[in-house]
């Protein structure tokens, strides 16, 4: 009559094959049916650098993989390579894992994949960029330096991957205008406005290159002598005048 069979692995042979074997219920019965030989993953392979997008997810750059323990002549490919940072953080020369891979072919059948030992390489994951919208540079009256003050009151980072907390530090900016002297619409370079927030380490901040702000005239009092006498004919004696208000 009919009979169910089942089918299970039993252990790896000293060959590095998986014996499968079908096994009939109540019947002290057990029928070899095939062996199944382990692949490894060898060679190598490198992998694209990328900029910060909150996933590990790497991809292949150049491809030189190949299939290990494989029979002469069995016909069998590698393909569907999946590959994976080690985490989603930005950093210089993070580890690159094959974390999943298939096999294809004529004899593929005859083959398990083994992931274990399979090759690694190094990739970059770089700080995204963020740009800065609605800072401003104060204008100043003249005082012979080129420092300059900054708004940031209506300031916001452009750029920041939701839900990422991530929000701009103003503690060691500097400003400073392009030229000391008196004029309107003077160029001002800002520099260390740096990110901060919970995962600030994976964000860098483009300064702004389009602030400008006028550095106004200084007024000057003029204080002189207030002499005055009756006509006697007499030169008078020499007037002295002082100044305030010069830069120092």
């Amino acid at each position: 009559g009919n009979q169910i069979w089942t089918e299970e692995h039993v252990g790896v042979l000293p060959d590095n094959t998986y014996r499968l074997e079908l096994l009939m219920p109540n019947h002290d019965v057990n029928i070899e049916l095939m062996t199944i030989r382990e692949l490894q993953i060898g060679g190598a392979f490198t992998a694209n650098s990328k900029v910060y997008d909150q996933t590990p997810d790497a991809t292949m750059l150049l491809n030189e993989l190949s299939l290990l323990n494989l029979a002469d002549g069995d016909q069998v490919l590698l393909e569907s390579i999946v590959l994976s940072f080690e985490d989603a953080q930005a950093a210089n020369d993070k580890r690159v894992h094959i974390t999943g891979a298939s096999i294809a072919g004529a004899d593929s059948d005859k083959y398990r994949l083994s992931l274990v030992g399979a090759p690694t390489t190094l990739a970059d994951i770089t700080k995204r960029e963020l740009t800065l919208q609605g800072l401003k540079a104060n204008n100043k009256t003249y005082d012979a330096l080129t420092t300059a003050t900054l708004d940031t009151l209506t300031a916001v980072l452009i750029g920041v991957l939701t839900p990422d907390e991530v929000f701009p530090l103003f503690a060691n900016a500097q400003a400073n205008f392009l030229q000391a002297g008196a004029g309107t619409a003077i160029p001002v370079t800002v520099s260390g406005i740096v990110p901060g927030g919970a995962q600030s380490e994976n964000y860098k901040i483009t300064m702004p290159e389009d602030l400008q702000a006028d550095i106004l005239r200084a007024s000057l009092l003029v204080i002189a002598d207030n002499q005055q006498k009756i006509y006697d004919a007499a030169v008078f004696s020499p007037f002295t005048i002082t100044y305030q208000g010069f830069a120092q």
